[in-house]
């Protein structure tokens, strides 16, 4: 008789036991499936999101005209005009190197890409807050569509960095 209820409690413990680690597989299952679907439909907001009508700020369109300054500068072989544009402590970095203001390197790099004929036209521009990402292609037409990231000052009026990072479409 103590052999049985023993072997009964036994019994309901293994069914109360497997009974949770169901329970808790399923529950698991669905936080999965959960987390995997809002993973799956921010991505397809991020990538598909129009956001073609929201209006610049101020300081975000003075960072726009900056930027377009800079480089009517840069294609104009004008160092000073474009170091004018940048915080006095800002640089540019390429796959190249890093050009810094302060010591005049930035203005001399400028000038010799523009003494072999390298010019700049811009594609479109991109503003989130005080940094901006513009994408160009050589006015020859010889490179590919290449990003450039801007840090800019909060009032948009001076270039803080310039990032070039490797061509689109390049390992």
């Amino acid at each position: 008789m103590q052999e049985t209820q023993a072997t009964e409690s036994q019994s309901t413990s293994v069914v109360l036991e497997s009974g949770r680690y169901k329970t808790r597989s399923l529950v698991l299952g669905w936080v999965s499936a959960l987390l995997v679907v809002a993973v799956v439909g921010l991505g397809a907001w991020i990538v598909f999101a129009d956001d073609s009508g929201q209006e610049l700020t101020a300081e975000q369109e003075q960072s726009l005209e900056t930027i377009e300054a800079y480089l009517a500068a840069w294609n104009a072989g004008d160092g000073a005009a474009a170091d004018a544009l940048m915080d006095p402590n800002g640089f540019l970095e390429d796959v190249g190197g890093r050009w810094y203001v302060a010591d005049g390197s930035h203005a001399r790099y400028l000038e010799s890409l523009q003494s072999m004929g390298f010019t700049l036209e811009l594609i479109d521009t991109y503003a989130m807050g005080n940094i901006v990402l513009v994408t160009y292609r050589s006015a020859e037409g010889a490179n590919p569509e290449n990003p450039n990231v801007y840090y800019m000052s909060p009032d948009g009026t001076q270039i803080r960095w310039v990032i070039e990072p490797y061509p689109l479409g390049t390992p």
